[in-house]
C-alpha cells in the first residue's frame, strides 16, 4: 500500500510539474493570438528556460522571434536561425499535424532568413499536404510576385480556390 502511495504521489508531482510548465506557455500562445507581443514575449521566455524538449523548445523559439518580428526588434535573425536548428532535432514519433506544423514553422524560418530555395521547397510541400492553409498561400504568392513569378503565384492561388471549394 505504501508502494501504491508513493507512486501516486510521484505522479500528482509529475502532472503538477507539467501542467505548470504548460501553463506559461499556454498563456503566452493567448497573448500572441489577441497582438499582445510584449507580454507573450516575456511569457515565451520563461517558458522557454522551462522546457527539456527540443521539439517544444523550437517551437517556443521560433515564437519569440515571431514575438520580436512582430515588435520590429532587429535580432530575429539569430532566434530564426536556433529555432530552425531545435526544429529539426524533433522528435521520432509524431502525430501528421505535429509534422505538417514543424515543417510551416521550418520554411517560414527559411523565409524570414531569406533562404528562399529553401522556403519555396518546403512552401510547397506545405500545400501539397494542406492546399488551405491561408497562411502558407499568402506568404509564397506574395514571395513569387516579389520575384516577378506571377504566373506562379496565380496556379498557387487557383489551388488555394479549388481547396476551399470542395470543403464546401
Amino acid at each position: 500500500m505504501k508502494a501504491l502511495s508513493g507512486i501516486i504521489i510521484i505522479s500528482l508531482t509529475v502532472c503538477i510539474t507539467v501542467f505548470g510548465q504548460s501553463k506559461s506557455f499556454f498563456e503566452a500562445n493567448y497573448l500572441f493570438d489577441i497582438q499582445d507581443y510584449e507580454l507573450a514575449l516575456n511569457k515565451y521566455e520563461k517558458s522557454k528556460d522551462k522546457k527539456k524538449n527540443v521539439s517544444i523548445k523550437g517551437i517556443i523559439v521560433f515564437q519569440i522571434a515571431e514575438c520580436h518580428r512582430n515588435l520590429n526588434d532587429t535580432i530575429i535573425t539569430e532566434l530564426y536561425n536556433e529555432s530552425l536548428i531545435l526544429l529539426k532535432k524533433r522528435a521520432p514519433s509524431r502525430t501528421r499535424e505535429q509534422k505538417y506544423n514543424t515543417m510551416k514553422r521550418i520554411a517560414l524560418c527559411y523565409y524570414y532568413l531569406q533562404n528562399y530555395e529553401e522556403a519555396e521547397l518546403l512552401f510547397e510541400r506545405c500545400l501539397t499536404i494542406q492546399r488551405d492553409d491561408l497562411d502558407i498561400v499568402i506568404l509564397y504568392t506574395g514571395f513569387l510576385k516579389t520575384l516577378g513569378r506571377k504566373e506562379d503565384a496565380e496556379r498557387i492561388k487557383e489551388r488555394f480556390l479549388e481547396a476551399i471549394e470542395l470543403k464546401f
